[in-house]
């Protein structure tokens, strides 16, 4: 099974500066893990990991990010 750290990272590497769908970005992730190592891991299980990273300031979003298709998101600007 991958671990948490392993999908913030995989996330992480497929979120830049630009606003990206939250659909596009969980659905990257989730083609880039095997299938037997996300098992039983689901696309709101990975909208939680990109919550975690808005919660620790490395990504902002807009829309409603309980929602896939109504959240944006980026990496953080550093202005």
């Amino acid at each position: 099974m991958i671990s948490d750290s392993e999908i913030d990272a995989i996330l992480l590497s497929k979120i830049d500066s630009r606003w990206r769908k939250g659909a596009y970005v969980v659905g990257q992730c989730m083609l880039e893990i095997d299938i037997e190592q996300r098992r039983g891991l689901q696309d709101l299980y990975f909208l939680g990991r990109v919550a975690k990273l808005v919660a620790r300031g490395k990504v902002e979003y807009q829309g409603d990010l309980a929602d896939l298709r109504r959240c944006e998101v980026r990496l953080t600007s550093m202005e």
